[in-house]
């Protein structure tokens, strides 16, 4: 039977070779051996699909020099390396190339299954960050924690950034190295990726396909820039937002750095055309989710795609609602609704680096809107929309953090450099100032729209506002060290910080003690906290 299988196959491509569209891909799909049919496999333009036998046949231009297949629910793509799922294979740039690629597929109960989203993660073996090591350290435990604690499929989604591209050639440590270096660790799911501004190769300046040319190797390691795959009742389009630029002669140098490694933030039309085509093939009462680096809007209020490529999608994307837009690049966690991308909320996950590593001394490992570093993390079940929750390297499940202003300000106002910071910085919220005394602030960061935060005083229910005032521990734990450096020189944007997910209350009492609970968009108590105060502030406070 296999025999026959393969014959037909080959006879079937050998026959259409010399037909009107002249395949020059081709190949099966298979699970377990058997064919598994109606699969859609595709060169990024066209989207081909298996027959009753398993064989697809595609007429390719080999422009971006891979071919995948979009797995169908209930199957996972068997994995060549340990650490990534099958689903592609590099093809040659010769149109006149017959190319067999076949994938395997591998049987999995996806009923439920969960989803650890990394972002941001900053790998480049520097000594002074040790970020390998608190990689190991922090990330690894957390990851096989959640395993350990699953009952079904885990997988990981890399939103961009697994590298840095300023480091490349400093330590020979590209997106290649990082992803060797997740196998050498025996990083255990299966991860799919997209490529972040930081994935692009430096070296490449100046050409009219640079946007395409600077991820070779990012190709290379991970595969095409946009592909699209089925898990449970869930489609996932995974799609590359940054168009790469890199002006010659520009910006911050590094060894062999050829530009100021600039880029936009937008899908290239052929990008868009394909996710059209993609979209027809989605399964009735799937839910549709975007992953990609860069995300649409943030709290600010800034939408960072272009408002005419928001309308297009707008209208692509309308007939399956509401969609998630998975992302990372402003190492916030950032649950961000604009009513100009109606349709659409930005879910963006702080780095997983927390700010690339640079807070991580006593394994502190903050996010730069002050949130402790930590993975957000997907639970999703066979007809429902995903949840997900905020796991924490220190203190597990966390998602927000209490501040007794009256401890903070003392610190403000005793500490020699502060005193001349704020001098220096006067919109920066100065917070020995008489203000904000007897004043709690929340750094709620789990806070999405329809989201509430209480604050109670000995019982007694506060008024609580959004304020936006910088995070108090972030500001010492990563701008103080760099503004107090020997050879600092002011930089116009440390002054008039912001957070967007900060609330305040104040108390009649420096010594009451404050409860403060968080209820997440479907009115569950996702976080519950009693904080006696006074209550200490410095570097090593939860």
């Amino acid at each position: 039977m296999k025999r026959e299988f393969i014959a037909f196959c080959l006879l079937a491509s050998s026959v259409n070779l010399f037909a009107a569209h002249k395949p020059n891909i081709y190949g099966t799909v298979t699970c377990e051996g058997s064919p598994v049919a109606g699969v859609y496999v595709s060169d990024g333009v066209g989207i081909a699909v298996t027959d009753a036998r398993g064989c697809y046949r595609i007429s390719s231009g080999k422009k971006n020099g891979t071919v995948f297949v979009i797995t169908p629910s209930g199957y996972v793509a068997e994995s060549r390396d340990g650490l990534q799922p099958g689903f592609w294979a590099p093809v040659s740039g010769d149109v006149n190339r017959r190319e067999k690629c076949d994938f395997r597929l591998v049987r999995q109960d996806q009923t439920r299954y969960k989803v650890i989203v990394l972002t941001d993660v900053h790998l480049t073996a520097t000594p002074e960050k040790q970020d390998t090591a608190h990689f190991r350290n922090l990330v690894m435990p957390l990851v096989r924690k959640i395993i350990a604690r699953s009952d079904c499929p885990v997988y990981s989604f890399n939103l961009g950034d697994l590298s840095h591209d300023l480091f490349w050639y400093e330590h020979g440590f590209t997106v290649e190295r990082a992803a060797q270096f997740l196998r050498d660790i025996s990083y255990p799911t299966l991860l799919y990726s997209v490529s972040g501004n930081h994935d692009n190769d430096g070296a490449i300046a100046g050409r009219e396909n640079e946007d395409f040319e600077a991820e070779h190797l990012y190709h290379k390691t991970f595969g095409p820039s946009y592909y699209s795959t089925n898990i449970g009742t869930d489609h996932w389009i995974f799609a590359d937002d940054i168009i790469y630029r890199n002006v010659p002669g520009k910006g911050k140098k590094g060894r062999n750095i050829a530009g100021d490694r600039s880029y936009g933030h937008a899908f290239t039309e052929a990008e868009m055309a394909w996710i059209r085509e993609d979209l027809k093939r989605v399964q009735p009462g799937y839910k549709v989710h975007i992953c990609t680096h860069c995300p649409m809007c943030i709290s600010d209020g800034r939408i960072l795609f272009p408002k005419k490529q928001v309308a297009e999608l707008q209208e692509m994307f309308a007939p399956f609602g509401e969609v998630e837009i998975y992302c990372g690049h402003s190492h916030k966690l950032d649950n961000c609704y604009n009513p100009e991308c109606k349709g659409f909320i930005s879910l963006v996950s702080p780095a997983t680096s927390g700010e690339m590593w640079e807070t991580s001394q006593r394994f502190q490992t903050l996010g730069s809107d002050g949130c402790d570093g930590g993975i957000r993390v997907l639970d999703c079940r066979f007809g429902e929309e995903p949840s997900w929750t905020y796991q924490t390297y220190l203190y597990g499940e966390k998602y927000f953090r209490v501040y007794d202003i009256n401890t903070v300000g003392d610190y403000y106002a005793n500490n020699k450099s502060l005193r001349r910071i704020s001098g220096l910085y006067g919109r920066n919220a100065d917070y020995s100032k008489p203000e904000f005394r007897n004043m709690v602030y929340v750094n709620c960061w789990g806070m999405s729209r329809g989201g509430k935060l209480e604050i109670l005083e000995e019982g007694r229910q506060l008024e609580v506002e959004q304020a936006d005032d910088i995070d108090p521990l972030y500001f010492i734990s990563y701008y103080q060290p760099r503004i107090e450096d020997a050879n600092w020189e002011y930089i116009k944007k440390y002054d008039g910080l912001k957070n967007y997910h900060m609330f305040r209350a104040r108390t009649s009492s420096e010594t009451s003690s404050v409860e403060v609970r968080f209820y997440d968009e479907t009115g569950a108590l996702r976080e519950s906290r009693t904080v006696e105060r006074p209550k200490a502030f410095d570097k090593s406070m939860d």
